[in-house]
């Protein structure tokens, strides 16, 4: 184990294996079929095509930010995916629209991602307690990722009683443990200081049909979308950051 991350209401173990996860427990990882985690863990089974298909239809959308659940029969095991930040065809998707700095990701984006993607995992399967987590871009593990994906998860342990107590990550595009340690100490000496880097703010959710993408309904699939502003704000900064704190805490919204 690296790390707890300890919230008011939930503590996650976070691990660096993936290998030692039970075989049942979902991947949460970027929709993209090619050269990637969720390329590499997916069949040849009848369900496994079905999340291919809704993968590419997810990341090839111009609206966003778009997540699904996805427990299809037939298919290698469950997935919650994520919209990739890079489409699967030749126009920009919603990230790629929104987001033009490339030394950096769009932590907005992340932060909500981990958030409602864990969240949800826990409300609709709720005798998961290890998930396993790969790289949610669809190239590795750019700058400021690892820290805005455990800061979305740290700010639902102090919301949510949770279910999910251990956390594997997969060690797909990560050279060692080390650079997921880097990340995880700017969460660490937060809550070491007992201070708010950020203030949660409410995310605004709404579950949708797999037909609003185009596609015939699938079975076992439940899709929702977040609303975000967008991603290009001055020098290119998150146009809508969570608020932050300077010694003292701020009030939590509730999500729906």
């Amino acid at each position: 184990m690296l790390t707890e991350l300890r919230g008011q209401r939930a503590t996650i173990s976070i691990h660096y294996d993936a290998d030692v996860a039970p075989a049942d427990a979902p991947m949460i990882a970027a929709a993209k079929v090619s050269f990637s985690p969720l390329g590499t863990a997916l069949g040849r089974g009848q369900g496994d095509e079905l999340v291919r298909r809704l993968s590419r239809r997810m990341s090839s959308r111009a609206d966003g930010l778009w997540l699904a659940l996805c427990d299809v029969p037939d298919a290698s095991r469950r997935f919650a995916l994520v919209q990739s930040d890079r489409s699967s065809v030749s126009v920009p998707n919603f990230y790629e629209r929104h987001h033009t700095r490339r030394d950096e990701i769009w932590r907005d984006y992340y932060y909500a991602a981990a958030y409602v993607l864990v969240r949800e995992i826990d409300r609709r399967w709720p005798e998961t307690t290890d998930v396993v987590l790969s790289h949610p871009t669809g190239h590795g593990w750019p700058q400021g990722l690892i820290e805005s994906v455990f800061d979305g998860l740290w700010h639902l342990a102090d919301n949510e009683e949770l279910t999910l107590r251990h956390l594997h990550v997969d060690a797909c595009c990560l050279e060692s443990p080390a650079e997921l340690e880097r990340g995880l100490d700017v969460v660490d000496r937060a809550q070491r200081g007992g201070r708010r880097r950020t203030a949660h703010r409410s995310l605004k959710v709404d579950e949708a049909r797999v037909e609003s993408l185009g596609l015939d309904g699938i079975d076992g699939v439940r899709l929702f979308r977040v609303a975000l502003a967008s991603g290009r704000g001055p020098s290119g900064q998150d146009a809508a950051p969570r608020q932050r704190l300077v010694g003292g805490r701020r009030g939590q919204a509730r999500d729906g």
